[in-house]
């Protein structure tokens, strides 16, 4: 998973552009897979899920989800596979203080995802993930719940 990213990042270095949306959409769908892990969930209540993971990048994602205004998955996560390109989302593949800053505009809250931040705050929430199964059972058989009745890749 890490690897397709970065290799995507690195393509889009070269190239002189990079595929935004893409990379901004599949972070979305990983957010939301790993929150289903993490919560034992094998269906439904993507929400739930993506929220569960979303907390879980930093101190500045969760602060900003318990605000009013700010509601990630449904106007980025949402925003991206149901509108394809909401004006209200701006993406760039930068560096920022956090990978989502939402911005009240207006009395409309406008986001900013920032690609590069949210990758590397998404790739330490998932090793802090991986890393915890170690030290916790419960934690296991939540993510072997999730897994149950799933096929399996090889």
């Amino acid at each position: 998973m890490f690897n397709d990213l970065e290799t995507t990042l690195s393509l889009a270095k070269a190239k002189g552009s990079a595929p935004n949306f893409l990379l901004a959409l599949g972070l979305c769908c990983y957010t939301e897979f790993w929150g289903r892990l993490v919560e034992g969930i094998p269906n439904g209540n993507e929400q739930v899920c993506f929220d569960s993971f979303f907390n879980r990048l930093g101190w500045l994602y969760k602060y900003q989800r318990q605000s009013s205004n700010f509601q990630p998955y449904r106007d980025i996560r949402s925003g991206l596979v149901h509108a394809y390109l909401d004006r209200d989302i701006t993406i760039r593949l930068s560096n920022g203080r956090c990978g989502i800053v939402g911005h009240n505009y207006k009395g409309k809250t406008k986001y900013t995802f920032h690609i590069k931040t949210y990758l590397t705050d998404f790739e330490s929430a998932v090793n802090s993930y991986i890393k915890g199964l170690s030290t916790s059972s419960k934690d296991v058989h939540k993510m072997e719940r999730a897994f149950k009745g799933k096929v399996a890749l090889t």
